[in-house]
This record gives structure tokens, C-alpha cells and sequence, in this order.
């Protein structure tokens, strides 16, 4: 008689039920305009939010230090921040109006994309629907890729799974790009955001995002990552995994620390998340 089985690795964190709620928008000071998608958080603390479509936020933050700091950040802004003492004295009861200012990105050179390449593809390429990585909403994972070319990056691939959990309706992520520092992601290399709202994708369980138009660049070791923003509907995404490949990474709330996924004990092998990168080399 065949025996199935299935492995998942959930990785989760405490809520907390009790704390200060923070109100607010955030705006492009010229002008200000709505910025939607901003990452909110309290630096090196899980936890954390975004602002929605129309530049507005909610969040509930607790056991509170007079260090802590409020952080407001986003691809093409300079970030900004807010003492945990300044929020408590000024804006605990109204809203907290935050205006961000663009960043100026002066480029040391053109990345001119090469006429004659080879095409290559990295990561891990072996997925198995039975093997989850199962998230949540504010989760971020991926992999670490090592490298020793300048890559033109065309596209990033990964599976999810419903054999380890239903499948949300749809749902909306953000495609991240690191540097690395001691094998771990560290400056992001993106000028501006990649999101995607993901539905009809989510039946196929395949998904293959084009990023070629955003013109990234790397050389050396890097992290690719999905940062799951929301989740619409009763369900959750599981990325689909394998026993063997390259590092996987997470981490939990805008400002959480970067680790590596705990091994399973109970098959005494580590999951690693599936998830490839096609990109051009030149010749």
C-alpha cells in the first residue's frame, strides 16, 4: 500500500493583544499625493503594516521601548522615522501625518542589457507540491543565489501549493532584489517597487513574473524574495519546497531580522523554497 505524506514548516509569530493603535497617511510631500504600499514597521521588531491604496494606515504596536522608532519607508523615497516617545506625546490620540520626499538616484554608469548573451537560469529548480514553506500576510522569503557573473535579470519563477493549505482567492506580493552580507539580504537593489496582484495565477500554482522592464543588474551573490503583502479570501499561500538547493531566508513584519527556516525534526532535513531566476550573461 503506498503511504503519502506531507511536510510543511509554518513559520510563525506572536500577535499581540493588547497596544497602541497608530493612525495615519502617508503622502509625497510634493504635491502630497497618496503613497500606497509604504512599508511601515518598528525597526528590528516583527510586526508591521502597509499603507492601502489610498495612502492611509493602521497600526498597533506594544511593549513599546523609549529606542524604538517608528520607520516609513519605500522604493524611490528617503525613509522616515518617528521616536516611539515623539508618537506617544504628539499623535497617540490623531493622526499621524507623514510626508515622504523623493530620492535622487544618481547612477555611477548605464547598465546597457548585451546584444549577444547566454541565457541562464538559478535557484532551485526542484519543487515537490507535499513540501511547504506555509506563510502569512508581512512574511518575506526567498533564497539566496550565488553568483559569480553580471546577470540581466529577465524573470523570476516559483510554485505555491494547495496540498498544504487552500489557496487565498487572490493576492497581492512584492517582488524584492538584494545585495547580500554575510549571506544574508542586506542593500536592496531595486529603483523602483515591483507588485503584483496575483488571481487567476493562483489556480495554476505556477508563477512566472516578467521582470525585464525593470532593467536589475547583479553581480556576485544575491537574494531573490516574495513579500507576501495580503491575502484576499479564506486561504493562505504555501510555497512549494524541496530537501536540497540553495539557502532559504525569511523574515516577519517590514523591520524583522533575516534568519533561516528551522529544520524539520521530526524527517531530520532542512525545506528549501523553490524558486528560480532566468536571466542573460553576456558571452
Amino acid at each position: 500500500m503506498k503511504r503519502s505524506f506531507l511536510i510543511l514548516l509554518y513559520l510563525t509569530y506572536l500577535i499581540p493583544a493588547f497596544g497602541q493603535i497608530i493612525t495615519g497617511i502617508v503622502l509625497d510631500k510634493d504635491g502630497e499625493i497618496p503613497l500606497s504600499y509604504v512599508s511601515i514597521g518598528i525597526i528590528n521588531k516583527t510586526g508591521g503594516t502597509y499603507s492601502d491604496e489610498s495612502g492611509k494606515f493602521i497600526i498597533t504596536v506594544s511593549t513599546i521601548e523609549a529606542t524604538d522608532s517608528l520607520r516609513f519607508s519605500s522604493i524611490g523615497y528617503r525613509p522616515v522615522s518617528f521616536s516611539m516617545n515623539e508618537i506617544k506625546e504628539k499623535y497617540i490620540q490623531k493622526e499621524l501625518k507623514v510626508l515622504m520626499v523623493k530620492e535622487i538616484i544618481r547612477l555611477s554608469g548605464v547598465s546597457i542589457f548585451p546584444h549577444e548573451f547566454k541565457k541562464k537560469i538559478l535557484g532551485n529548480k526542484i519543487s515537490n507540491r507535499h513540501i511547504c514553506i506555509c506563510g502569512s500576510n508581512e512574511m518575506e522569503s526567498g533564497i539566496i543565489i550565488k553568483n559569480k557573473d553580471k546577470l540581466y535579470l529577465d524573470k523570476i519563477s516559483f510554485s505555491f501549493s494547495s496540498d498544504c493549505s487552500k489557496m487565498p482567492d487572490s493576492a497581492l506580493i512584492h517582488i524584492n532584489i538584494y545585495n547580500t552580507k554575510q549571506h544574508l539580504p542586506s542593500e536592496l537593489i531595486l529603483h523602483q517597487p515591483i507588485i503584483v496582484l496575483l488571481s487567476k495565477e493562483l489556480k495554476n500554482e505556477e508563477i512566472k513574473i516578467d521582470i525585464e522592464k525593470y532593467k536589475v543588474t547583479v553581480e556576485g551573490e544575491f537574494a531573490a524574495t516574495v513579500e507576501i503583502l495580503k491575502e484576499y479570501g479564506n486561504g493562505r499561500l504555501c510555497f512549494a519546497g524541496w530537501v536540497t538547493g540553495n539557502p532559504s531566508i525569511y523574515k516577519y513584519g517590514k523591520r524583522g531580522k533575516w534568519a533561516y527556516p528551522a529544520d524539520d525534526k521530526r524527517e531530520n532535513f532542512k525545506i528549501f523554497q523553490a524558486m528560480t531566476i532566468s536571466a542573460r550573461v553576456e558571452k
